[in-house]
Formats: C-alpha cells, sequence, structure tokens
C-alpha cells in the first residue's frame, strides 16, 4: 500500500506540472493509476496458474572518434545559444547554405558498401530508468518523480550500420532504450538533414534494444508518468548523439560483401504468457558485413528476449542482456567485430535459463553474461554457414499508418474507444490457457479510454519500414509484438518477397503489445497495454504486408493524409555542471595483491555524473611500461565492458541544494568471471587509469586518476 501511495504522489506532482488539468482528469488518471500498479513492459511467467510480474511497466575505443560532448558542437561554425534551440520546427531551404557532412542523392547503381560507428549516450549516473514505472526510491537532480539509477552496468550506446547499393540507402541504429518515439525520430531525421542535407526520412531505422534499465525522461504525454517528466536537453543531447553517430558511419563507408545465416536457439528465451497455447520461435536471423579484403567488419544478430535481467530493485543504467550477447559474440573473433543486436517479437519472450547447473543462483551481472556465452555460442557455430554475396541491393521505404477506429477497422461498438484504451481487462483475474473455460467475453469493452476517461488521447498515427538488404527482406514494428504477430509479418514479407526476414521490433515509435485478435481475449497482461485493442497486430501485419506490395512489387503508396508526430520544442535553460570537490583524490586505493576469486576496487572524487561517467581502463605492466589490457579480439578492457560495475556516492546529497559536491567514484571488476568457469585475466602487475570531466569555477577540464599497481596471482 505504501508503494501505491508514493506512486500516485509521484504522478500526481507530475500530472499537476501539466496544464491544462483539472480534478476530474486528476481522479479519473489517479484511478487508472490505482488499478493498474505493474508497470510498463511487465513480464508475465508462467508458473502453474500463478503470474510473478516481476519486471515493469514495459574513453576508450567505444566512444565516437568525431562525437564530442555528444552535442553538435563538433559541426564547423555552430555557436551553442542559451536556448539550444538548434533546429526550429521548419527550416527554410534558402536558410542551409552549407552542410558540414553532405551526402549526395545516389545517381546511379552503386556497388555495395557499408560503414559502422558506436558511442555511448550521453547520460548522466543518476537518470531514472525507462522500463520501471510506479517504483519508490531515492530521487536525483535528474529525475523528478521516479528514482534515481545508482550503479552502471555496460553504460547505453548508439550503434549505426550505414549501408549503400543499387539505388537504395538504408541506416540501421540501435539503441539501449525501453523503447522508440516518432517524435524521438522526427527529430533525429530533422537534425540529420541540417548535417547531410539528405532526407533520411524512408531510410533510418531506429531500433529500441527493449533494455528496462534503459533512460527515462526522453518521451512527452501519457507515457511522462511512467518514464518521468520530459527532459528537453537531455532529449537534445541524446538525439544530436544518434544523428552524429549515423554520420560517423557514413564516413567510414567501406566497399564489401553482406553474408546471411538463419541461425536457431531455443533456450536463450522462453514463453511467459501463460494465458495462450505454449509458442516460441528459435529463428536468429544474422548478416554478416565484410570489408572487400575480407575482414569481418560488423554483425547484426536478430533475436526475441525481454530486457528484464535486471530487476528494478538494483536502479542500474544498463543495457542488460542484450549487451552482454554483444561483447560475448564479439570476443569470438580473434579482431574487433561490431555486433548489432536487434529485438524482434519479444512481447512474450522472457529471458530462459542459459547457466552452467553448477553455479546455481548467481549476480544479475552473472546471468548476462551467461546469456552472452549461449548467444555467442550458437553465432560461432552459424557462421561457418554464412554465405556472402557481392552484389547486395538495398531498398527501404516508410509509411505513416493513421490509428483510429475506421482505420483499423472496428465496427459497432467493438472496443468503443475513438483514440485508444489501456487496462483492457485489469480487473478481471485471467487464468493460464489450460485452465481457462475460454475467451472472456467483452474484454474489449472493460479499458479506459485515453480520450474519453483520462482526456490524454493516444498518437494519431504511427511509422513502419519495409525493404530489402539482398537476399532479405525487412520490416520494423512500432509495438511489443508477441510470437505469432511475429511468425505472421514473416510469412507475409515471404509471401511478398521471396526473402528471408528480419523483424525489426521496438522500432520507430511504440504503440504498446499487439497480440493476435483470438489471444486478446483471453486477458492478462498483454491486453492491458494494447492501446488500440484486439485489431491493432492483424491491423499493422497488413500494413506492412501492403507496404511490401509497393516496396517488392511496385504497388502505388496509399495516402494517409497524415504524417509523423513533430519534435518537441527544445528551448531550455541548460543545466549547469556542479563542481566535484577534490577531483583526483584517491578515496579507496587498489590492494597489492589479488587472487582468482578476488574483486578489485578502486575509488576516487571526480566530476558531476552530467559531464559523463569516467572511463576506467586496465592497463598490464611488460616489465618496461603500462599499456592498455586487451581481450581476446583486441579491444581494450574498460568499465565500458561487462567486467565493470560504476557506483556513486554524492556528499552532500542531491536532497539538499548545493553548487559543489563530493563525486565518489567507485570501480570493480570481478578478476573470474563465474559465467565463464575460468578467470578473465592472466597473472601479472596491473593498475588502473581512469579519465573524465571535472567542473570549477573556470570551466570544465579533463582529469586522469591512476591506481596503484597490482598483482594477480593464481
Amino acid at each position: 500500500m505504501k508503494t501505491i501511495k508514493s506512486s500516485l504522489r509521484r504522478f500526481g506532482v507530475l500530472m499537476l506540472l501539466h496544464s491544462p488539468f483539472n480534478i476530474v482528469r486528476f481522479t479519473a488518471l489517479a484511478s487508472c493509476f490505482l488499478i493498474f500498479t505493474v508497470p510498463f513492459a511487465c513480464s508475465s511467467h508462467k508458473n502453474g496458474n500463478e503470474r510473478d510480474f516481476q519486471d515493469a511497466f514495459d574513453a576508450g575505443e567505444s566512444r565516437s572518434s568525431i562525437l564530442d560532448n555528444y552535442t553538435l558542437d563538433a559541426v564547423e561554425g555552430h555557436q551553442e545559444s542559451e536556448s539550444k534551440d538548434y533546429f526550429p520546427s521548419e527550416v527554410p531551404e534558402e536558410s542551409v547554405s552549407e552542410y558540414p557532412y553532405p551526402i549526395p542523392e545516389i545517381q546511379e547503381p552503386l556497388p555495395f558498401g557499408f560503414g559502422i560507428a558506436k558511442a555511448l549516450l550521453p547520460l548522466p549516473l543518476g537518470i531514472n530508468t525507462a522500463g520501471f514505472g510506479g517504483q519508490s526510491g531515492e530521487k536525483s537532480r535528474f529525475t523528478v518523480t521516479q528514482p534515481a539509477t545508482k550503479a552502471v552496468y555496460m553504460p547505453p550506446e548508439v550503434r549505426v550500420i550505414f549501408m549503400e547499393g543499387g539505388y537504395g540507402r538504408l541506416v540501421i541504429a540501435r539503441l539501449d532504450v525501453v523503447g522508440i518515439t516518432s517524435p524521438f525520430r522526427a527529430e533525429v531525421v530533422k537534425k540529420l538533414f541540417r548535417l547531410t542535407g539528405h532526407d533520411f526520412t524512408d531510410e533510418l531505422i531506429l531500433s529500441a534494444t527493449h533494455t528496462h534499465s534503459g533512460p527515462g525522461r526522453m518521451v512527452q504525454g501519457f507515457f511522462e508518468f511512467l518514464a518521468d517528466q520530459f527532459f528537453p536537453e537531455l532529449f537534445d543531447k541524446v538525439t544530436s548523439a544518434v544523428a552524429m553517430a549515423v554520420v560517423e558511419a557514413y564516413l567510414n563507408m567501406e566497399r564489401g560483401s553482406m553474408g546471411y545465416v538463419l541461425a536457431k536457439d531455443d533456450l536463450l528465451h522462453k514463453d511467459r504468457r501463460c494465458e495462450n497455447p505454449p509458442f516460441s520461435i528459435p529463428d536468429m536471423p544474422v548478416l554478416a558485413f565484410k570489408s572487400k579484403e575480407g575482414g569481418l567488419r560488423a554483425l547484426v544478430v536478430n533475436y526475441p528476449i525481454h530486457g528484464t535481467v535486471i530487476p528494478w530493485t538494483e536502479h542500474y543504467l544498463s543495457k542488460d542482456v542484450s549487451g552482454a550477447i554483444e561483447q560475448k559474440i564479439e570476443e569470438t573473433f580473434d579482431h574487433p567485430v561490431m555486433v548489432m543486436f536487434l529485438n524482434s517479437y519479444a512481447g512474450d519472450m522472457a529471458p530462459g535459463v542459459t547457466l552452467p547447473p553448477e553455479l546455481g543462483e548467481k549476480d544479475v551481472t552473472t546471468v548476462c553474461e551467461g546469456f552472452g556465452n549461449r548467444a555467442a555460442s550458437t553465432v560461432r557455430d552459424a557462421m561457418a554457414h554464412v554465405e556472402y554475396e557481392e552484389e547486395v541491393e538495398i531498398s527501404a521505404k516508410s509509411m505513416w499508418v493513421p490509428l483510429d477506429r475506421v482505420s483499423i477497422g472496428y465496427e459497432g461498438d467493438e472496443f468503443p474507444y475513438e483514440c485508444g484504451a489501456v487496462l483492457c481487462g485489469a480487473s478481471i483475474k485471467a487464468l493460464c490457457f489450460e485452465d481457462a473455460s475460454g475467451p472472456i467475453v467483452d474484454l474489449d469493452k472493460t479499458c479506459v479510454g485515453l480520450c474519453e476517461a483520462l482526456g490524454m488521447p493516444g498518437p494519431e498515427g504511427t511509422l513502419i519500414t519495409v525493404g530489402r538488404i539482398g537476399k532479405v527482406a525487412f520490416a520494423t514494428f512500432p509495438s511489443e509484438a508477441v510470437s505469432v504477430i511475429g511468425a505472421e509479418v514473416c510469412k507475409v514479407l515471404g509471401e511478398v518477397s521471396g526473402l528471408g526476414c528480419l523483424f525489426v521490433g521496438y522500432s520507430q515509435d511504440y504503440i504498446g503489445y499487439s497480440l493476435p485478435y483470438d489471444d486478446f481475449f483471453y486477458g492478462g497482461y498483454e491486453p492491458q497495454l494494447c492501446l488500440f485493442g484486439p485489431r491493432q497486430g492483424e491491423y499493422l501485419t497488413s500494413k506492412i504486408k501492403e507496404l511490401a506490395e509497393v516496396v517488392f512489387n511496385g504497388m502505388e503508396k496509399s495516402e494517409s493524409g497524415g504524417g509523423a508526430l513533430s519534435p518537441p520544442a527544445l528551448s531550455y535553460e541548460p543545466l549547469q555542471a556542479e563542481i566535484g570537490l577534490e577531483c583526483g583524490k584517491i578515496t579507496k586505493d587498489t590492494q597489492a595483491l589479488f587472487g582468482a576469486f578476488d574483486t578489485v576496487v578502486f575509488a576516487f572524487y571526480g566530476g558531476d555524473p552530467w559531464l559523463g561517467t569516467p572511463t576506467a581502463t586496465l592497463e598490464v605492466f611488460d616489465g618496461s611500461e603500462f599499456s592498455p589490457a586487451r581481450r581476446r579480439n583486441g579491444t581494450v578492457i574498460d568499465s565500458t565492458g561487462y567486467e565493470f560495475l560504476v557506483t556513486l556516492d554524492v556528499d552532500p546529497p542531491y536532497k539538499q541544494s548545493a553548487r559543489e559536491r563530493h563525486f565518489n567514484w567507485r570501480f570493480s571488476f570481478k578478476v573470474s568471471r563465474e559465467a565463464d568457469l575460468e578467470p578473465k585475466m592472466s597473472e601479472g602487475v596491473y593498475r588502473l587509469r581512469v579519465t573524465g570531466r571535472n567542473a570549477n569555477d573556470n570551466g570544465v577540464s579533463q582529469f586522469t586518476v591512476f591506481s596503484s599497481r597490482f598483482k594477480i596471482e593464481f
């Protein structure tokens, strides 16, 4: 009861910050929130007739070389304005005389080429997560209604692959966030136009890994009471980071070839929805990108799994399981390869069981690594069967899909909500399929209408993209599709194109869950967050088929009469970094000797997390000098990988207003990785080198801190 009351209090504070607002609206919204005490994108695990709602309403070589401080300051001649309103909603063509990174239109067929890039997202430790709503905990100056994150484990990134082939161009950017919204994508498209002069409306795919430990505060409207109040400066910084990463991928373009193989794994995930018959798909499409010289550069791995290994109680800012999957696959190679994980139809797919049984119950970091090991084994075995081609045709088209009762196909009193609804069947106990007597009659009439009850309309439309990458047809999906919907979309793509299927879920936009029509009426958690009712899944599938006919068979694209939501206005007073006191002073040095089962710990006073999380690099002594220690694939071992956990203590605490604070950063890593059943590091002499930024009265400066040298001996 205490949790519900505190959640309602935060919800009320947030809603009172927005006008117009009245007591009637607040009463309806509060009632909605009281009924719906399960957080965003919650996972419901099968356990007999019981359901465990455990998740939520649903430095180094890793940094971009051209992305400096995650703003557009790197663009020549750009001057930072006080409001940071870089991109007005309408930009007359004559106002743009020169583009910093011009991208020409394709006038003649191009040989296949690709470029890759990745960059950390500019997120402060202390921002709240967006995958867990209605939780309690200590706040920070980066949150309003939601608890702050307390640790960084595999910090969120953007990863980009830029492709050209024939007359087509395609950009896939995956972000470690719980979901993408169409205004977020529209802002990135707008910034890319200002940078390149090219319109990426058709060609840009933004896909979320669906980590529930990704950042909040980047969405406006209905979902603010779950993701916390919209933070325009953070939105600006993150969309700028994404746009610049796309530019870097373009600058890294090289000619090469692409291969495809369909791997399979039925243990990485498990069916969590018990209200329908058991069903899961083991398919794991893998795209491989080689340079002209034959070196493997990148992989795309497509698989359905919920990013919920890390529970909300940890308060981690993290990639969750997808980050471990990417890094563990990368480590199977003898040279650097960028792996991009794309989530697919994970609406009913919880993480499976992958740890060796002798390990028993382990911490969440070990569990994440166990999933990574399993995925790495599956992909490694499949790589022997990849078939490459140098002539790779690229195409992509995007379409705005209207969301209203008439367009979706509702008649009479079926799902009688003009602009969407939530909580369908929330007050009805749903049984698992084997115990249910049948569908729940009139479940579609038990919802809370967004317009009718809340005065808060849902989106008027959403966005889908369909296209081709060589022998593979792809479709984006702006929703959490359950597996049956995923199977139907892939069937449609195969029938229209005759190609393999890449289902890019959680992409371009987010409108909740999508289920088959009949499945909706068996109730449970998923229908409660299906914003446009029982026909939403089949409607989106029909629109994907319609767009596929345009892409592959030359059919004329229908006009929807709508368009993507405009990005929000970004005028704001920039948040000032606080001064870090005694920056560089070591508060806990490393001990002299560590064994195979020890944990290395190093702590010091550093800078405000608004300036970024410091990066620790492990260095090894070769007898004459220290140099970065490297993983088996040649990449540097640093705190952006799964090896490190980073925490922060702030004094005075954020609840006290202050211009200066002690920011006590703590870095720790285990000598042995339990999921590997072997030591991670070789015996030898090491130290930690940490770099970061700190504010002082004269501005912002870089700092470097070294630990004492220490020995690892088994």
